[in-house]
């Protein structure tokens, strides 16, 4: 039902196959940009390059309706525009089209201009995202060839074959581009997770420091270095590259986000909280991130009032949460006169996320909660459609079954679910309602 945050050395264990720019873990905004679209490389579109201009300040705006006329009216003037074609794919993407509507318009884009760098990084990019990684490094491989002095070309394909797993050729690519530019900060951060990626400790240790030597206020190799010693289970070291950062860059909330993560397994919810705090009140988009971390470890402690509060400030920073609609129904669910609130808020984050069940279960305990048993029976029903074999789910199907009469459905569910999860907090419930079925 809930969307806990975990705490464990799984947190903040560095992917060293991730990008070296993470999103926070309530995701991105909806209307964030998709595609790697160079708008400069976009402007020469024959007679429809006025068009595409305006329709990417349209897609600037999250004015759709009017990205998707000039895009139009591009390809009219234009048939064989490429730079209309990306401006459909992104467009298609940001709108939550199927992956397959997105396809299209890079193929075609494709098929305009098979070579170009600009629809080979959008064609990336994509992959990425799709987390197709072969189709991915072999665009950036073949973008690079169409355009070997671009720098940003090269340190995407680097970070590809980060993503990949590959340290060797990642490693190879970064220093290709340190050879152009001595101190690119991206790509001497880039090294030394490509020499942590394949195991090469000290080498990265080293290439972690003179990355931050190189550019003291870019954020990037200390919160690299701090991850990565995290991985590596050096969490004294990992806060100390930490407040390196913060002391360096004052307004890095990942600083104080990651610092908050590393004190809460080091069992110092005081200081963790400081950290978030910290964090939040940098503005911005940390603010959003470091609430719900507040609300989850305040819900974890049984601060509830204190839970409930961070949640709201992360939907007045992001009304569109799935994570905190769902948590602050969880918590409204059990409060006097709440009910109602409690559905609302699960009913966004259904309309949110309608593939995770979380959300329909809690959507149906919420309903169950208000009486309406027969709606949230279906809820409920939805979400074990998703995962059937939650056992939690399964409880609150029998739970509902029984209000409903339907003792034999009850008990069948209710058995099936404490043989799956006998140890569960809600085992106890489970078996008493059981016994009086």
């Amino acid at each position: 039902m809930r969307c806990t945050v975990k705490w464990s050395t799984g947190r903040v264990r560095v992917m060293l196959a991730a990008t070296l720019f993470g999103a926070g873990p309530l995701g991105p905004a909806l209307a964030a940009p998709v595609l790697s679209l160079p708008q400069a490389q976009l402007h020469a579109q024959g007679a429809g390059a006025n068009a595409v201009l305006a329709g990417l300040r349209a897609l600037d705006a999250h004015d759709w309706h009017a990205a998707e006329s000039s895009f139009q009216e591009a390809l009219r003037l234009e048939p064989r525009s490429w730079g209309a074609a990306l401006g459909m794919a992104e467009l298609a993407a940001q709108r939550g089209e199927p992956v397959a509507a997105v396809d299209r318009w890079l193929e075609k884009a494709r098929g305009f201009a098979p070579d170009h760098p600009a629809v080979l990084r959008a064609t990336a990019s994509w992959s990425l995202r799709q987390r197709r990684l072969p189709a991915a490094v072999d665009a950036l491989r073949k973008a690079v060839k169409a355009a070997p002095q671009d720098l940003a070309i090269k340190l995407e394909l680097g970070e590809a074959l980060l993503t990949q797993r590959d340290g060797a050729a990642a490693e190879a690519v970064f220093r290709s581009v340190i050879s152009s530019q001595p101190d690119q900060a991206g790509a001497l951060t880039g090294l030394a997770l490509s020499l942590a990626a394949q195991g090469r400790d000290q080498d990265a240790l080293q290439a972690f420091e003179q990355a931050a030597r190189s550019a003291p206020k870019d954020p990037r190799a200390l919160l690299a270095l701090a991850r990565y010693q995290a991985s590596k289970r050096r969490i004294d070291e990992a806060i100390h590259a930490l407040d390196r950062l913060a002391a360096a860059v004052p307004d890095a909330p990942e600083a104080f986000l990651d610092k908050g993560d590393l004190l809460v397994m080091k069992n110092d919810t005081a200081g963790a909280i400081e950290a978030y705090r910290r964090a939040a009140g940098l503005g911005g988009g940390a603010v959003g991130v470091a609430e719900f971390r507040l609300g989850a470890l305040y819900e974890a402690q049984g601060r509830l009032d204190e839970a409930e509060a961070a949640y709201r400030r992360v939907l007045q920073a992001q009304p569109d949460s799935y994570a905190a609609l769902n948590n602050l129904a969880v918590l409204l669910i059990a409060r006097k006169g709440q009910g109602g609130q409690a559905v609302d808020l699960a009913r966004r984050a259904v309309a949110l996320a309608p593939s995770r069940p979380q959300a329909h279960d809690t959507l149906g305990w919420a309903l169950r909660a208000e009486g309406k048993l027969d709606e949230a029976l279906a809820s409920v029903q939805r979400a074990l459609a998703i995962d059937p074999k939650s056992a939690t789910y399964g409880y609150h199907q029998g739970a509902i079954l029984a209000q409903l009469g339907r003792k034999a459905q009850a008990r069948a569910s209710l058995e099936a679910a404490l043989k799956a999860s006998p140890q569960a907090r809600w085992a106890g419930d489970a078996k008493d309602l059981l016994g009086r079925l």
